[in-house]
C-alpha cells in the first residue's frame, strides 16, 4: 500500500463473531466523500473494502486471516489512526 495519509479515523465500535469482525470507524464528515460502500480504504496501511458508508463513519469486515496478519486483531474501540 502507497500513497498519502489524508485524515485520521477513531474506531467507534468493534463485533466480533466466530468467523470475522466488524470495525466501525468515524472520520470528519468533509472526508467521507471519499468513502464509499463496496470502495476501498487503507486502515494503518491495509487495503480494506469498506462494507458500509453513512455521512459520518465507515465499517469494514476483517476475515481471521487479516487479523492475524495485522495488527487489527489488537485494536479496541477509542483508537484514533
Amino acid at each position: 500500500m502507497s500513497g498519502h495519509v489524508h485524515t485520521v479515523a477513531k474506531v467507534e465500535e468493534v463485533e466480533r463473531t466466530p468467523n470475522n469482525c466488524k470495525m466501525t470507524f468515524a472520520v470528519d464528515r468533509p472526508w467521507m466523500k471519499y468513502i464509499l460502500s463496496k470502495g476501498f480504504v487503507a486502515v494503518d496501511g491495509v487495503s480494506l473494502t469498506a462494507c458500509e458508508a453513512t455521512p459520518d463513519q465507515f465499517s469494514v469486515y476483517l476475515c481471521p486471516e487479516t487479523l492475524r496478519v495485522t495488527t487489527l486483531d489488537s485494536w479496541r474501540v477509542g483508537r484514533s489512526e
